[in-house]
């Protein structure tokens, strides 16, 4: 199966950007246009569809988008309903402001919410602290949480737990300290934990922007700082508005949980449905404590829209480098939200991308 999908990979990553074709009519070609597709002879099929907020986009690429909507969406010729155009979406800093992920871990810290049982203790690596985080958690889980904030043990848990994703993070890549923290919804059903992240970006979305720092004591010298603040980026809202209403079918993928991805693409018009995040198995509908493949993460990403679709997207939004291999894979426009990797801008130059300087709220 990898062989298979990196074969489309490098197949795809060689076509340009434009040569995206609808489902149903392969052989459909567009007539020749000018740089970035702006001419006279385009400007009427925009201007048979809604339009994208001008907010901060830089206006060739904004017109692009408006462009290869009208062009592949429902009011082109050869658009088939039963297949649509599809569009995937980065959804972590990149259609949003925030970390869908690391909220929810880090409410579920600081309210001593987890599933607590000898096998949920497990998830918890030894190297990682669990021995210090599970004897402070003992001696104030009990206790009413209304006095948990004046014990000492309380504060210790806080940060320790915290202290142990942030030091996996250090020794192994992003996937599998994402991973971590998925799996440490073992317990949760499926409505369960969606109901919880719900209630945490509500907080997080009227929360200051920037670092909250945890102390085990106020003598505490080294805290751990962990980011505040959620914000929908009404520019990338707009266009997957835009989208949906031309006739495409979008989806959500990033290196979160399943259940939080789909609860918060949903507030994007996206259905739950459809987004690729980690895929935890359930026993008994409650989570196993395990992941399922792919993750989407580089070419992971990759394989879950592969498993999903069945057909490359015909557009691809992304803002880092665990994007790229999705980028590359796109079967028409891709478009780089840059976030000041110049590397990665100069790869998405290279190739034609589009080029949008990121959005902040």
């Amino acid at each position: 199966m990898t062989r298979i999908v990196f074969a489309i990979f490098i197949f795809l990553a060689a076509a340009p950007a434009r040569a995206y074709r609808p489902a149903k009519n392969p052989h459909y070609k567009r007539k020749p246009s000018g740089a970035f597709g702006v001419s006279a002879s385009t400007q009427p099929l925009v201007d048979a569809i809604d339009r994208l907020d001008s907010g901060r986009w830089d206006p060739q690429v904004k017109f692009q988008l408006e462009l290869f909507a009208a062009e592949h969406g429902k009011t082109s010729e050869g658009y088939d309903p039963a297949a649509p155009p599809v569009a995937v979406v980065g959804f972590d800093d990149a259609a949003i402001w925030g970390d869908l992920g690391e909220f929810v871990f880090e409410s579920l810290v600081e309210h001593a919410a987890f599933k607590f049982d000898e096998d949920w203790w497990k998830l918890v690596p030894l190297a990682y602290g669990r021995q210090r985080i599970r004897a402070a958690q003992e001696q104030f889980i009990d206790l009413p949480p209304t006095v948990w904030d004046a014990q000492p043990a309380y504060h210790q848990f806080w940060k320790y737990m915290l202290k142990s994703y942030q030091d996996s993070c250090k020794t192994v890549d992003r996937k599998d300290c994402r991973i971590y923290i998925a799996r440490l919804l073992k317990g949760f059903s499926r409505d369960e934990a969606a109901a919880y992240a719900r209630k945490v970006f509500e907080e997080e979305e009227i929360a200051p922007l920037g670092t909250r720092e945890i102390r085990e004591s106020s003598e505490d010298q080294h805290p751990v700082r962990f980011r505040r603040g959620l914000r929908e980026l009404p520019e990338l809202k707009d266009l997957c508005v835009l989208l949906l209403k031309a006739g495409f079918e979008v989806w959500a993928v990033d290196l979160d949980a399943q259940p939080l991805l789909a609860s918060y693409a949903a507030t994007y018009g996206i259905n739950p449905a459809k987004t690729a995040g980690i895929r935890l198995p359930v026993f008994r509908e409650k989570f196993t404590g395990k992941t399922e493949e792919p993750i989407p993460w580089r070419v992971g990403k990759v394989d879950a829209v592969v498993a999903a679709l069945g057909r490359p997207p015909a557009l691809v939004v992304g803002a880092s480098d665990g994007d790229r291999e999705l980028l590359d894979y796109s079967g028409g426009l891709r478009l780089l939200l840059d976030r000041g990797n110049k590397p990665l801008r100069a790869y998405a130059e290279k190739r034609g991308w589009l080029i949008q300087p990121s959005f902040k709220p």
